[in-house]
């Protein structure tokens, strides 16, 4: 997306992925037009809210609020705080994702849609594993574990799986970011 080359020569927009597995991890460019969030950046994008009364300005969930989602289908008009979680759109070989949007009701402050459930969302963050490299954090919870990886608290990590630098979950995904328009 960064330097518009859908297939192949993508090695040098957002990122640089020269030698990449060799650092174990990789670092946004400063031009970066898109990329994958920080940790913080994911965080404050689900959970903030400036207008927030009392001593946090951050919602307890991704749902702009403080009292847990509802399992709701997305048929059933889903009010707010919903989210796609504990296996409700679970068909006979997983769960089913929603359409982004699916639960327009409970969008973050900035517009953020379905940052709770769903997929699990990588973040930019990793940390050192001394024994087998660098984990990978993911947010949000998913359409599989329940209520709790929703709350804000709540964080994830994935070690290499399959040998460096292979991560990989069937609940997993990505979200992109870029700046607000002027």
């Amino acid at each position: 997306m960064h330097n518009g080359r859908g297939s192949g020569g993508t090695e040098t927009g957002a990122y640089t992925l020269i030698d990449f597995q060799e650092a174990g991890s990789v670092e946004r460019n400063a031009d970066a037009r898109f990329w994958i969030p920080t940790e913080d950046e994911w965080y404050k994008a689900a959970y903030y809210d400036p207008e927030k009364s009392g001593d946090s300005k951050y919602w307890n969930y991704p749902t702009r609020s403080d009292k847990p989602p509802r399992i709701a289908l997305v048929s059933d008009g889903a009010q707010a705080p919903a989210a796609n979680f504990q296996n409700v759109y679970k068909g006979g070989d997983g769960g089913v994702l929603t359409p982004v949007g699916s639960y327009a009701g409970s969008t973050s402050h900035y517009g953020t849609f379905d940052q709770g459930g769903s997929l699990w969302e990588w973040t930019g963050a990793a940390y050192p594993d001394p024994t087998s490299g660098p984990n990978r954090i993911v947010r949000g919870g998913s359409w599989g574990p329940g209520i709790t990886p929703l709350n804000k608290a709540v964080r994830r990590d994935y070690g290499p799986m399959g040998g460096a630098p292979f991560y990989a979950d069937d609940d997993t995904g990505f979200r992109l970011a870029t700046l607000a328009a002027a």
